[in-house]
């Protein structure tokens, strides 16, 4: 029996739980209009604004990340989305951040269950301390500690200065800081001397 487009795109989300438009579009060759269809049929579900998934999947505790990823594959998790990720601090973030290109067209998906926050950054700023992550099938980069606690300083006015600072004191006692690695994100962000004065006495 030959396989339908159908069969296609089942097959391939469960190969990848979470998939983007773009890569259903490439590797499976429908439309958005089929997509829009199979979700009408209750055959696949919308996450969000291009991004599918089979009914059934089973989400993980990073779900989110994925689900932003592949509605916007050139962004990065970022500050205390990356933070959580690392298992720094204790703030939950009451939304997914997601840093992009400054010149991106990458918006905000149009999900009210997935609320999504975006840092614009020059693309060489963007790609320090770039880590990836494969979850639930997505290939998801994440920003590493030092480079989420140094932004967490450069964007303080967006998350508090006060979570930048537990940031800080949380992974230097859980030894989760290379401090050369955390010079060079700070420098670059151009915040090591508002943070440097922190580190020293979180160090003492």
């Amino acid at each position: 029996m030959k396989a339908t487009k159908r069969d296609a795109v089942l097959r391939y989300l469960e190969n990848l739980p979470v998939s983007g438009e773009p890569q259903l579009r490439d590797h499976v060759q429908v439309s958005g209009s089929y997509l829009d269809r199979l979700v009408r049929d209750g055959i696949i579900v919308r996450l969000g604004k291009g991004a599918y998934a089979l009914p059934d999947a089973e989400p993980s505790i990073y779900h989110s990340l994925a689900v932003v990823t592949a509605i916007m594959p050139d962004s990065v998790i970022a500050l205390t989305s990356a933070l959580s990720f690392h298992d720094i601090g204790t703030q939950i973030p009451w939304a997914v951040w997601a840093a992009v290109p400054r010149q991106s067209r990458s918006s905000v998906p149009s999900s009210s269950q997935m609320p999504t926050q975006i840092i614009r950054m020059d693309r060489e700023l963007l790609l320090d301390g770039v880590e990836e992550h494969i979850i639930e099938g997505v290939k998801v980069r994440i920003h590493s500690v030092e480079k989420a606690v140094a932004d967490c300083f450069k964007y303080a006015g967006r998350v508090g200065l006060n979570v930048a600072l537990e940031a800080l004191k949380d992974a230097w006692g859980k030894s989760k800081i290379n401090a050369d690695d955390l010079y060079q994100y700070a420098s670059r962000d151009r915040v090591w001397s508002r943070m440097r004065p922190y580190l020293e006495m979180t160090q003492q």
